[in-house]
Order: structure tokens, then sequence, then C-alpha cells
């Protein structure tokens, strides 16, 4: 008993894993096969491209999440067969197909997709934004757009439509939303507009009547400066008269000074004259009595010269 016991529990240990059914949708759908041709065109538009979060998403959960919520946007879809086991990947085709967008299982592993690319790390999934600036990835996707279909699942149809009528009305309501935001929005600039063009005017009436004070108050001053300006002029006026006045009383004293000093000279010279004459008269009657002193020795001086001549 013993020994058929731990038997047992040796195959348990040694059973493979199996999947249950139940796992496993109740429709089978058969994923999208690409023609090898198109396949290796496609790695090389992908082995062209770099890897960054503003183009693509990376990993099943996030392209899942994405595909779910909408948001953001997707273009394409690439998945590795080789890398994950089907029941993982299995629900990509019903998301790809209520999503329009087309859907790639590249035989190819993970690693060998992060090698092409140059990837630190491994690559199982890659979705590619739809508004990407990216030259290279807008070849790949138009590459992709134009050689494979987007997977076809007629049982989802109702539901696709559904979901499409649901969008619809949800892009309506949006829109009558944004409608009523932008009325709203242009009322209220509308409103601010006209409060702005009173505020205007108002300034401009009081920027106006400003002015008008401004001017006045400037003639007032105008005016009060060439009241003092004139004041300025008489008081110049004035001090120029006085001025000329003091000129000519001093003229008038320097005349009188030059006058008196020519009549002090007249009389000084007058009485130089007067002096010369005096003193020559004075002179003339000495030489008078000397003359007359002197003539009869002159007279015997003669004689005897006449004396000695005739010796």
């Amino acid at each position: 008993m013993q020994n058929q016991s731990q038997k047992q529990i040796q195959k348990r240990r040694t059973k493979k894993p199996v999947f249950k059914i139940s796992l496993d949708s109740p429709f089978r759908i058969d994923f999208p096969i690409l023609k090898p041709e198109i396949e290796k065109s496609l790695l090389n538009f992908f082995s062209q491209i770099q890897i960054s979060k503003k183009s693509c998403i990376i990993g099943v959960n996030e392209v899942t999440r994405a595909l779910e919520k909408h948001t953001p946007k997707l273009s394409v879809i690439l998945v590795s067969k080789l890398s994950m086991p089907k029941i993982i990947i299995s629900h990509f085709p019903t998301l790809a197909f209520l999503n329009d967008i087309p859907l790639c299982f590249l035989n190819i592993s993970s690693q060998n997709m992060s090698k092409l690319v140059s990837f630190n790390g491994k690559i199982s999934c890659v979705a590619f934004l739809e508004n990407s600036i990216d030259e290279k990835v807008v070849n790949l996707v138009r590459f992709v757009k134009q050689n494979v279909k987007i997977v076809k699942i007629p049982w989802l149809s109702s539901l696709k439509i559904s979901q499409q009528k649901q969008n619809q009305n949800q892009n309506q309501n949006q829109n009558k939303n944004q409608n009523q935001n932008q009325n709203q929005n242009q009322n209220k600039n509308q409103n601010q507009n006209k409060n702005q063009n009173q505020n205007k005017n108002q300034n401009n009436q009081n920027q106006i009547e400003n002015q008008k004070q401004n001017e006045n108050e400037n003639e007032n001053n105008q005016n009060q400066i060439q009241i003092q300006i004139q004041n300025q002029n008489q008081n110049q006026n004035q001090n120029q008269n006085q001025i000329e006045n003091e000129n000519q009383n001093e003229n008038e004293n320097e005349n009188n000074q030059n006058q008196n000093q020519i009549q002090i000279q007249h009389f000084k010279f007058q009485n130089l004259i007067v002096q010369k004459r005096e003193i020559q008269k004075n002179q003339s009657s000495k030489r008078r009595k000397k003359n007359i002193q002197k003539k009869p020795q002159k007279k015997i001086q003669k004689v005897k010269t006449k004396g000695n001549i005739k010796k």
C-alpha cells in the first residue's frame, strides 16, 4: 500500500500541466497568418525604427489596457508567436476587431525582435501610436494597412455596431457639449468685449477730459509764464534805465572833473607863462645892468688891441 501511494505521488509530480478547455473561448478564432514575403518586408521596416515612448507602447498588459480604454489610439499591433502561449495572446484578435486595428503575428521570438531594434530587454508585443511623427513608423503603418487585412469575427459585428453607435452618441454628446461650451464662451467673450469696449470708451473720454484739463493748465501756465516774462522785462528795462542814468551821471561827473582839470592846467600854464616872463624880465634886467657895467672896459681893451696892432 505504501509503495502504491508513493508511486501515485510520483506520477502526480511527473504529470505535465494541461490548460483547461474552460479558459478557451467557445468560438475558435484562428490567428491571421502573414505571407513570408510580407513578413520579411515588415521586419525590414521594423528594424529601421528607433523605439521610444512617444511613438509606441511595449508589453502585453499595456497594449490590452490601451485597447480596452481606447486611449491612446493605436494604428498597428505586432505580436511574437514564439515568446508566449496562445491563451495569453488569444484576446488580441477580438480587441483588434472591435478597434479596427490590423494585427500581425510574427514567427519570431521576443529576443530577436529586441535585437532587430537594438532594445535593452524583451519585446513580445508592440503597438504603434496613430499620430506618430516619425517617418519610419509612418512607412511601416502604411505598409501594414496596404498588405494586412483586419481580423473578421462575424458574431461580434452586432457588438461592434452597438459600440460604434455608442461611440457616435458619445461623440455627438461631446460635440453638443463642446458647442454649448463654445456658445457660452462666445457669449462670455462678447460680454467681456462689450465691457472692455465700454471701459475703453470711458477711458478715452476720461483721457480726452484730462487732455483738455491739461491743455487749460498749460495755457494758464503759459499765461503766467508770459506775465512773469513781461515783469522780468520791465524789471530789466528799469534796471537798464537806472544803469543808463548812473552812467550818464558818471559821464557828467567825469566831464566835470575833466573840465576842472583842464581849467586847473590852464591856470597852471598861465602861471608858468607869467613866471617865465617875470624870470625873463629879471634876466634881461640883470643883463642890462651887466652890460652897463662892462661897456667902458671893453673900449679900453679895444684901444689896447689897436695899440698892439700898431706896434
